[in-house]
C-alpha cells in the first residue's frame, strides 16, 4: 500500500483539493491519501479553526482518502519533515503529495534537501481549467463579498461555512 502525505491548510477545502487527491487515486489504484490539516497555530490570515477544517474536510473525503489530526493535536505548529516522520511509523511507503505552487517554494522549507530525498514528492501541476487555479484565499474572498463560490466548494462545505459564519 502507498500513502500519500497532503499537507495544507485546507481553509476551505476546495473542489481542487479533492481532484488532487481523486487523480492521485486514479494513478495509483493501490493507494491512499492522507490530508493533513495545520494547526492553529500556523500563522496565516484567516485560519479558520482547525474543528471547523477538519469538520469540512469530514463532509467531502472519499474512499481512499484520510484526515490525519496530528498536526492539529501539537501544541505548535510542527515542520512537514517532523510530521512526516511520525506519519511514517503508522503508513510505511509514505510520500509526499504537493502541488507545483507549493513546489516552487520547496526551498524555503525546513530541511528541504531531507524531505524531498526520504519523501519522493508526487508534484500536482495545476492545470488550466479554472477548477485548479483558484486559490482558498480567493474563495474566502468571494464569501467575505457575498458572492457564490459553488463552482469551487463542494454544496455540504458550503453549508458548513453558512451554518458557522465562517470567512465573514
Amino acid at each position: 500500500m502507498l500513502y500519500f502525505a497532503f499537507p495544507g491548510c485546507f481553509n476551505p477545502p476546495t473542489l481542487a483539493h479533492l481532484a488532487i487527491a481523486k487523480s492521485i487515486l486514479k494513478k495509483y489504484p493501490d493507494s491512499k491519501v492522507i490530508f493533513i490539516p495545520v494547526s492553529d497555530y500556523y500563522l496565516k490570515k484567516d485560519l479558520a479553526p482547525a474543528k471547523d477544517r477538519c469538520q469540512m474536510l469530514k463532509l467531502v473525503v472519499g474512499k481512499n482518502m484520510i484526515i490525519s489530526d496530528i498536526e492539529i493535536k501539537s501544541k505548535f505548529q510542527p515542520k512537514t519533515l517532523v510530521t512526516l516522520n511520525k506519519l511514517k511509523r503508522n503508513y510505511p511507503n509514505l510520500r509526499l503529495l504537493i502541488g507545483s505552487d507549493n513546489y516552487r517554494r520547496i526551498k524555503t522549507w525546513y530541511h528541504y534537501q531531507t524531505l524531498l530525498k526520504k519523501y519522493s514528492p508526487e508534484i500536482v501541476k495545476r492545470n488550466s481549467s479554472r477548477l485548479l487555479t483558484i486559490s482558498s484565499s480567493k474563495i474566502r474572498s468571494l464569501i467575505k463579498r457575498g458572492q457564490s463560490c459553488s463552482r469551487y466548494l463542494d454544496p455540504k462545505v458550503i453549508k458548513y461555512i453558512n451554518d458557522h459564519r465562517l470567512y465573514r
